[in-house]
């Protein structure tokens, strides 16, 4: 039996255990543009948000976006736990009022930590890999941006001389 939102299934002594919806495509992670549900943790629902912000600290903590990719695809539990964090830290940052920048984050890699088991791993790496990829534009996308802007590909930019 199947509602909206979660999947309902009976155990083997007859009761209802009510469990989350098993999530198969960004347009349902998304809640709002740029920002996706992850799930309930610590009492509250989290949305993962890679703005520019959590790019520039992949990079930082792991060379390049496709370094950051590799290694979450491999299964690493401290890059699990750190690229999950990087998702949520926008949300739970304290910005110094004068410059902006950020003092402190409000939560923790250890709390992210303690949040993932076995049970919830493989669907929150799957999250993560399509909020990664979700929100970083498509080729297509780039190259309609660039024409609209007149920076168009500089082989549709130079004229042939001939």
């Amino acid at each position: 039996m199947e509602n909206n939102n979660n999947v309902v299934n009976m155990n083997q002594a007859g009761a209802t255990q009510v469990a989350p919806k098993p999530v198969s495509n960004l347009h349902e992670i998304r809640q709002q543009e740029g920002k996706y549900f992850i799930g309930n943790y610590g009492g509250k629902d989290r949305y993962i948000c890679f703005d520019l912000n959590a790019f520039a600290e992949l990079e930082e903590r792991f060379g390049s976006m496709e370094d950051a990719q590799k290694r979450l695809q491999s299964g690493s539990m401290k890059d699990i736990r750190t690229v999950m964090w990087l998702g949520l830290i926008w949300d739970e940052v304290e910005v110094d009022p004068e410059t902006g920048e950020p003092l402190k984050y409000h939560l923790t890699p250890f709390q992210v930590g303690s949040w993932l088991n076995t049970s919830n791993l493989q669907d929150v790496v799957e999250k993560l890999q399509a909020a990664m990829t979700g929100a970083l534009p498509d080729e297509q996308t780039l190259q309609t941006a660039q024409n609209q802007q007149g920076n168009g590909p500089v082989s549709q930019q130079v004229s042939n001389p001939n």
